[in-house]
């Protein structure tokens, strides 16, 4: 037995019933019938719920492919960084070597004309043109500046340096909040700045060579030593 509502009174009666005991209506077949409600609020809500599944889905899928994507973008950057600072490196390290080999070879010439010592390599410069040695060491220095063999390593050195300058300038312009990558930034920045600060103080000798001599030194030490803890920050990320 069902409950139903009279076609007449719209008041609930038995489906069992033949007449309606509230108007006397004479229910027909088809109004005993119970008509079965619709879900309609329910298919409402499960669709909406299954708009926001799907949604939520998708967004959240997205978001993964976003990370994934954003992930791959930083190691493909911080792969190119550790590349430019390897790059960097080793040019700076052969501009150093070039500059120093400049440096110490005007030592010789200046140590040479000063205890007039008999070198093959130096006599052409720490002499004049009656093969004796100059009474100024710095008559002797100003000739070998003025030779091709300086012209060739001062060169050689300005060449490089443009290397240098432009990893110099890419590794500069990697921005990072990793301590590590910024470590490293700091350890670029202050090699290149000791080896400026080296070349304008070169670039103003004439005083004595002693102090020459260990100001010079000084520099190559301190570049050194910061080479060395740079090579050993970046083999820690390696």
């Amino acid at each position: 037995m069902a409950l139903i509502k009279c076609p007449e009174c719209k008041k609930k009666i038995s489906n069992t019933i033949k007449t309606c005991p509230n108007c006397g209506y004479e229910l027909k077949e088809e109004d005993r019938k119970v008509k079965k409600k619709k879900p309609i609020l329910k298919i409402i809500i499960l669709c909406i719920l299954l708009i926001f599944i799907v949604g939520f889905a998708v967004l959240e899928y997205q978001g993964l492919q976003d990370r994934a994507k954003q992930q791959k973008t930083e190691q493909i950057q911080k792969e190119k960084f550790i590349k430019n600072v390897n790059s960097y490196i080793d040019v700076e390290k052969d501009v150093v070597e070039e500059f120093k080999e400049i440096v110490t070879f005007r030592k010789k010439v200046w140590r040479n004309c000063n205890w007039e010592t008999e070198d093959p390599e130096t006599d052409k410069y720490t002499k004049n043109s009656k093969g004796h040695f100059f009474d100024d060491f710095n008559d002797a220095l100003q000739k070998y500046e003025n030779s091709d063999k300086a012209a060739e390593q001062i060169e050689k050195v300005e060449e490089d340096s443009i290397d240098f300058e432009d990893y110099y300038s890419k590794i500069m312009s990697y921005k990072t909040t990793n301590k590590s990558y910024k470590k490293i930034k700091k350890y670029v920045q202050d090699i290149t700045a000791e080896f400026k600060n080296l070349l304008k103080y070169d670039a103003t000798y004439g005083y004595s060579y002693s102090e020459y001599d260990s100001k010079t030194e000084d520099y190559f030490n301190n570049i050194q030593e910061l080479e060395t803890d740079l090579e050993q920050q970046v083999d820690s990320l390696e």
